[in-house]
């Protein structure tokens, strides 16, 4: 199978180590997240799998094919690797379809045509194909991106914080799009962002990079409730830190995330009032659109829960 193999990395930058011996894999119709702090190195693994930067140590293999480094060729990059960037990067005065022809313009007329259809058509853009791009939504545009990226069908797609720029409506359509086109066209899928949230809608697999390690790879569920420290908890998203003691002092009925250094880790979807050991006081809350935040104060603690 010509899954995407990353072994061993290593890469610094001015004598900063901004890689440490990064490996993971990626399988066939898999989404792979990597999610990391601004800076923690997520960019560039990418280029470094794309064959656009060389690493110091290591290698990226698909299937047993080494993809060659950028000092390595005349011409950086990987016919079988496509990379979508935040900035879109289409013609701007040409049509969306245009912009997904002219990736095809060394085929057939008929092929052409054929395979830019059967991408518009699972892009979900056919309403706006005919529109130049600032004509159209970030959104649309960043579909296009991903249609022109897929459309010499490549083995590997990867997506340098796809969902970022977007509202939320076409941030929930991309995150559908990216997931059926992985499956349809059983490409091995990398992205890389800093939103907990993203990783939970699209990634089968994530990886959580800090200080240059991945410090823990397994599924989003898992990184979420199993974290295997309270640097990968906080990243993952909002969780209240508390010591043994004051958790034992604050809650019964209750499984807490188990940290170093006595510390333990409560996801605040995981408190119920009913297993306070004594009486709160709001101090805060909000409504988000699928439940009500409120902060609490009990024991002397003040803790974050979803209601």
């Amino acid at each position: 199978m010509d899954r995407l193999s990353v072994e061993k990395l290593s890469k610094s930058f001015e004598g900063v180590l901004v890689l440490d011996d990064v490996s993971f894999s990626v399988q066939k119709a898999e989404v792979f997240a990597l999610i990391g702090h601004s800076g923690a190195g997520k960019s560039t693994i990418l280029k470094i799998i794309a064959g656009l930067a060389d690493a110091d140590g290591g290698q990226v293999r698909i299937g047993t094919e080494r993809v060659v480094g950028a000092s390595e060729k005349l011409i950086a990059g990987h016919p079988d690797i496509k990379m979508v960037h935040q900035e879109y990067n289409l013609f701007p005065n040409i049509s969306l379809r245009q912009n997904i022809e002219y990736q095809l313009r060394f085929f057939e007329e008929i092929y052409r045509h054929e395979r830019t259809d059967e991408l518009i058509d699972l892009c979900q853009i056919s309403h706006v194909q005919h529109k130049i791009p600032r004509m159209v939504s970030g959104g649309e545009r960043q579909r296009t991106a991903i249609a022109c990226a897929i459309a010499e069908e490549p083995k590997v797609l990867l997506l340098d914080e796809p969902f970022s720029h977007l509202d939320a409506p076409n941030r929930r359509r991309l995150r559908e799009v990216v997931v059926n086109l992985v499956r349809q066209a059983n490409l091995s899928c990398v992205f890389v962002t800093h939103d907990a949230m993203d990783v939970m809608a699209v990634a089968d697999r994530v990886g959580v990079l800090l200080d240059g390690k991945l410090t823990q790879i397994d599924t989003p569920s898992n990184v979420f409730y199993k974290p295997q420290t309270r640097e990968v908890a906080e990243l993952m998203g909002e969780i209240n830190i508390l010591t043994v003691a004051q958790f034992e002092e604050i809650f019964e009925n209750t499984t807490p995330i188990p940290f170093a250094n006595n510390e333990v880790g409560v996801r605040p979807s995981q408190i119920k009032l009913a297993n306070l050991r004594h009486s709160y006081q709001q101090t805060g809350a909000s409504f988000n659109g699928f439940c009500t935040e409120r902060r609490i104060e009990t024991a002397g603690v003040t803790i974050l829960i979803y209601d």
